[in-house]
């Protein structure tokens, strides 16, 4: 038992919290981790579905192109580009080698950029996709311009004997800033994030009631302990003080009678009294030892102060059974006087105990 309850104080009152804590907290974090990535897949998802429309929006314009083969470069933007609307989430751009011809953007209104195709695509990954455009076949791809997160679609084609790269950039944030979507977005995250906090609160709850109901259950283990301890301890007292009433102590001869009757009221197996004549004051507290040592606690002793003169109750057996068991400790100049069952003694009570046949 002492081997348990050390190993509850090395647990500690919050043992089960701290455990749970330890587990739990992490736990939420990978939870909050791997629904932020999902999120990002939405999103991911969101921009490849409006990637492949946009990659076919940029087919049927450059069909449209090419319907008439016969037009200058200039015919090309002012016929077909500049009838496509510019907006704030996407644009056109068209470039001939390495120089950028047409921008359309509601921010540039229609307007030539005389500076190289490299300037305006001026990331490391938005040149790799200008560089790396397929002849007639429309590829996308996500690309920084310059602060702006986007999503651009582009060929590159052969025009009136000149090679042209032709693209279709759109803004991921304001395609993504739907407000449908985004209410849905903002949906799923609060309950995901309400689910992650309810488990990780509902469990430290759990952890900090089965502590408390620990302690609870310790506590009440030691006071059980603790009172039968006290019990144990009482009992141990009562039963030394037993002894030492039985084999330690000695009471008045004139409480013979009354010793004799609670014996009878207890309904004891038979009963006697010997009378013992020491003598000598020496002799008297040598049987009174030699007793303590060698009778049992149901044999009570009765002696007054000053007198030779031992009573020796005996709450079983029969006088003739007294009279032998004190045979051995009778010595010396002391002697039995008188030997009496316990009914003798109620008869006698109006000499104290004393028998009418004992000798002067």
């Amino acid at each position: 038992m002492s081997s348990t309850s050390q190993g509850k104080k090395a647990l500690g009152p919050h043992a089960t919290l701290r455990r749970a804590t330890l587990v739990v907290v992490p736990l939420c974090l990978v939870l909050a981790v791997l629904g932020w990535l999902q999120m990002c897949d939405l999103d991911n998802g969101i921009v490849e579905a409006y990637a492949r429309q946009q990659d076919s929006y940029v087919g049927i314009v450059l069909n449209e192109i090419k319907l008439s083969d016969d037009r200058s470069a200039d015919e090309i933007v002012s016929d077909v580009l500049g009838a496509l609307e510019g907006s704030t989430d996407g644009y056109w751009a068209l470039s001939r080698g390495q120089t950028m011809l047409y921008v359309k953007d509601v921010a540039e209104t229609n307007r030539y950029k005389e500076v190289s195709a490299s300037t305006y695509f001026d990331s490391s990954e938005a040149g790799d996709f200008l560089n790396g455009l397929a002849t007639d076949r429309v590829t996308h791809r996500r690309i920084r311009l310059g602060d702006k997160d986007c999503l651009a679609s582009g060929i590159q084609f052969a025009y009136g004997g000149s090679d042209y790269r032709l693209c279709l950039i759109t803004n991921v944030d304001v395609l993504l800033a739907s407000n449908e979507y985004m209410g849905a977005r903002a949906r799923m995250g609060t309950l995901w994030a309400a689910g992650i906090v309810t488990f990780c609160v509902g469990t430290l709850l759990i952890a900090n009631n089965v502590d408390r109901r620990r302690r609870e259950r310790d506590d009440e283990h030691a006071r059980v302990v603790q009172l039968t301890e006290k019990m144990r301890l009482s009992e141990e007292r009562m039963s030394r003080m037993g002894l030492y009433d039985a084999l330690e102590r000695s009471w008045s001869q004139r409480l013979v009678p009354p010793f004799a009757r609670k014996l009878l009221e207890r309904g004891v197996d038979g009963g006697a009294a010997v009378r013992i004549d020491c003598g000598t004051p020496g002799e008297t507290l040598g049987l009174l030892e030699r007793c303590a040592t060698s009778l049992g606690s149901d044999v009570l002793r009765f002696h007054d102060a000053g007198e030779c003169m031992v009573t020796l109750l005996f709450a079983h057996g029969t006088p003739e059974d007294a009279a032998s068991a004190m045979g051995p400790l009778v010595q010396g100049d002391a002697h039995i006087v008188s030997t009496m069952s316990l009914d003798d003694i109620l008869a006698n009570e109006g000499n104290s105990g004393e028998d009418p046949h004992d000798e002067d």
